[in-house]
């Protein structure tokens, strides 16, 4: 029996989205630092308010930047005897690989959007307790097909 074709599922966080993101989080701290700086200092009563724009600037920033340099990139890659996740970010990769053994439940999972039609994904749940969500699939046919493919490789029943 010859073997099965090896699935991939990826959700990439490209390094220009990264130096976008970081950026813009620069900006958005430095550029109202710089210029309300002389209206805070010296402290006095409208310090407190322009205090809770500088806080406002430096959390939103400070959230920008931190994806930026945390954001990872996932990798599922589903073979005849194991799936393997791979996590990547800029602080090193890290490998899981998960078999049969390891898995109570595999089901499809739909992300609901506001602003554009749903996209489904692979959502597993672990013995442990861990549910884990694939990157997305093209559409809800093919997230149920890479369902069952993984649950007849792996031997999961349904």
């Amino acid at each position: 029996m010859p073997a099965e074709t090896t699935v991939r599922l990826r959700r990439d966080f490209p390094p220009v989205l990264r130096l976008v993101l970081g950026a813009i989080g620069a900006l958005v701290i430095i550029v109202p630092a710089m210029e309300l700086w002389p209206a805070v200092w010296p402290f006095g009563w409208h310090s407190l308010l322009l205090g809770f724009i500088l806080g406002g600037a430096v959390v939103i920033g400070g959230l920008l930047l931190v994806s930026a340099i945390v954001g990872e990139e996932t990798i599922w890659t589903l073979n005849d005897a194991a799936l393997e996740i791979q996590r990547r970010t800029i602080f090193g990769i890290r490998r899981d690989t998960l078999t049969g053994g390891d898995i109570a439940a595999v089901n499809v999972h739909e992300h609901v959007w506001e602003s554009r039609p749903s996209s489904f994904a692979i959502a597993v749940r672990l013995k442990k307790g861990r549910r884990l969500i694939s990157p997305d699939c093209g559409d809800k046919a093919e997230a149920e097909t890479l369902r069952r493919d993984l649950s007849r490789r792996l031997g999961i029943e349904p």
